[in-house]
């Protein structure tokens, strides 16, 4: 579940990056996808979830590196995902790209 939402995040972001989605339609598309990483946090067993005794817990069974990095894939991904609406200028650069290629 959680490879198809990331993998879903990086062909969003690599459209919108192409200008081939308007920031409209990227922001609805991101919040969508938003909320399934949430929910996918949510429905996670307590074992697996991210806190200090869960990690010390899974040293010892050598999975420490990949707890932490389901995690910190995660975490990038809410990154990746949500960067680009921090452009407050939204499609103002592809209207004026597209205006400028005519």
């Amino acid at each position: 579940m959680a490879c198809t939402k990331f993998n879903k995040t990086s062909v969003l972001r690599r459209q919108r990056s192409q200008d081939l989605v308007c920031f409209h339609d990227y922001c609805q598309g991101a919040a969508i996808l938003e909320g399934c990483l949430d929910i996918w946090e949510a429905i996670m067993p307590p074992s697996l979830t991210h806190n200090t005794e869960n990690i010390v817990s899974s040293v010892p069974q050598r999975l420490g590196r990949t707890f932490l990095a389901m995690h910190i894939s995660c975490h990038h991904f809410h990154q990746v995902l949500l960067s680009p609406l921090l452009d407050s200028h939204g499609d103002q650069y592809t209207t004026k790209r597209t205006q400028e290629a005519t």
